[in-house]
């Protein structure tokens, strides 16, 4: 159960990580100067380039460099038979409690379980949501009153398509972008030459109407979803020619069996050939992709392997369309915490969409034996909130170091997620060398790089302000620099100088950047 020392010690992580993310103009509540509309967030100079730089990474890895996965981008309001279709008019519900105290406040019921009875609630009903708290005479957290019968909340926002508002207008604005691929499967199937097993990957901004949004960009009311969908043939769901690839890399996993036997530890660690060979997966494309997942926060973004697990959900968790279903939690200072959910969602949706549509949602194969016709199987669905992992990229990076009896505050991320790959400064005010600063600045962007120009203030207090928003490398010209073309690099984790002809800038700039070691 959390301790009232626990919920103090998130409280302050929060506090000083918006601060934080204020002052460097990461992230701001947004429609500040009328204080501000819960569950909404505007990104600064410096967010949009790191969430920017996340995104164009998973895009890059997941899509570009992979000859098995496309893109789709569906629209924000769809036909509402879509959301008829997979149940999201019916089921996509919150329980959600009022508070019969002095404060009168609404809670999610679940969430309440959660963080007051340290309880897994996802996919726990409202009637034992209710039983639960009872029993355990939960009160409201904020005034300690007593609590009312819990009743459903629709999570969908509507609209009104059209001039006329009445029944026949009413649309959604999406709630994930899952649904746009399955209802779009069969313009990819028709206008490409796509073969089993093959992934569609979709990125955009999805709306839910969250009860209770909190903890900063962890728990939103519009945010950016990074996922795709892999399709295999349901006869050979289990024929995985890359699993080799993954099958010594080690994984920390908290699986159903744990769960039930309530292992002491975080996670116990294992191959994921190992969890294969053990049927701790169900499914070795899901196990593939859970892998490849963990792999690249590590390698790409930097995220420490002790602080990531994957824990499988419970029975009593996965959600109706479900097979099985693990999240890759990171170990937040507020607690482990889902960063990425990775559901096997079996036929299911293209099922539905084919009944509801009365289109066929088969894939036409030819085999040696003839042509065969069938409904994909979604044997892994890997989804993650853009902001959930910038709000990670944050609290794995957020530093705080004393440098000469002063303090400083760094953000040691990845250099390939940094606001800006180098900044360039002229170390004394001298048009020569602001001339020669511009020349080199304007030679950096032309070679590819994401380069800042800045001349304000001392040296430094520019190397704090580029330290505060992770800026990898820092490079200064000085009078040396007019004589013998050299320049000096500075480490923004290390804070080491090193001096280099300007001949060889970009070249060791993409070698430090390449071989980038995390802590």
């Amino acid at each position: 159960m959390k301790t009232g020392q626990d919920d103090k010690e998130m409280q302050l992580f929060l506090e000083k990580i918006m601060a934080f993310s204020n002052k460097t103009g990461i992230a701001f509540i947004t429609g500040n100067i009328y204080g501000g509309l819960a569950g909404f967030w505007d990104y600064g100079p410096v967010g949009v380039e790191i969430k920017n730089r996340i995104k164009d990474a998973w895009w890059t890895d997941f899509v570009r460099n992979r000859d098995d996965i496309v893109g789709y981008e569906g629209a924000i309001i769809t036909h509402p038979k879509v959301w008829e279709a997979s149940g999201h008019l019916t089921s996509f519900n919150d329980p959600l409690i009022f508070c019969q105290g002095k404060c009168k406040k609404k809670h999610r019921l679940d969430h309440l379980v959660e963080d007051q009875l340290n309880i897994h609630t996802e996919n726990l009903g409202i009637d034992e949501l209710s039983k639960i708290i009872k029993k355990k005479e939960v009160n409201c957290p904020e005034c300690g009153g007593n609590l009312g019968e819990p009743v459903t909340f629709n999570l969908m926002f509507n609209t009104h398509v059209g001039p006329v508002q009445d029944s026949s207008s009413v649309a959604y604005l999406r709630p994930e972008n899952a649904q746009l691929i399955f209802s779009g499967f069969k313009n990819v199937i028709d206008s490409t030459r796509v073969k089993m097993p093959f992934g569609i990957a979709h990125t955009g901004v999805v709306f839910r109407n969250e009860i209770s949004p909190r903890n900063f960009l962890f728990r939103v009311r519009e945010y950016e979803l990074m996922e795709f969908e892999y399709f295999a043939n349901p006869e050979k769901k289990n024929d995985c020619p890359d699993f080799d690839e993954i099958a010594e890399y080690e994984i920390n996993i908290l699986s159903q069996i744990e769960q039930d036997h309530n292992f002491e530890e975080d996670y116990r660690k294992i191959s994921v050939g190992e969890a294969w060979e053990k049927r701790i997966f169900k499914n070795k494309w899901q196990a593939y992709w859970l892998a490849i997942s963990v792999r690249w926060f590590v390698e790409a973004l930097g995220i420490r392997a002790e602080k990531l697990r994957l824990r499988q959900h419970m029975e009593t968790e996965l959600s109706h369309y479900a097979l099985d279903t693990w999240d890759l939690e990171y170990k937040y200072p507020f607690g482990w915490k889902e960063l990425m959910g990775c559901a096997n969602r079996t036929q299911f949706d293209l099922t539905q969409h084919q009944e509801f549509s009365k289109s066929k949602m088969q894939f036409i194969e030819q085999t040696e034996e003839g042509v065969i016709r069938y409904i994909p199987y979604v044997v892994a669905e890997p989804s993650v909130g853009l902001g959930r992992i910038l709000l990670t990229v944050i609290a794995e990076g957020y530093t705080e170091e004393v440098v000469k009896g002063r303090k400083r505050i760094v953000l040691k991320i990845h250099p390939r997620v940094a606001p800006y790959d180098v900044s360039v400064f002229p170390l004394q005010k001298d048009e020569k060398i602001f001339g020669k600063a511009r020349e080199i600045f304007e030679n950096l962007r032309t070679d590819g790089f994401i380069a800042h120009y800045d001349d304000s203030g001392s040296i430094g207090k520019r190397y704090r302000r580029h330290d505060e928003i992770g800026t990898p490398f820092c490079v200064t010209i000085d009078y040396e620099t007019l004589e013998d073309e050299q320049v000096t690099i500075r480490n923004r984790d290390t804070m080491e100088q090193v001096r280099i002809p300007i001949n060889n800038l970009c070249e060791e700039l993409r070698y430090q950047k390449r071989n980038y070691k995390t802590r």
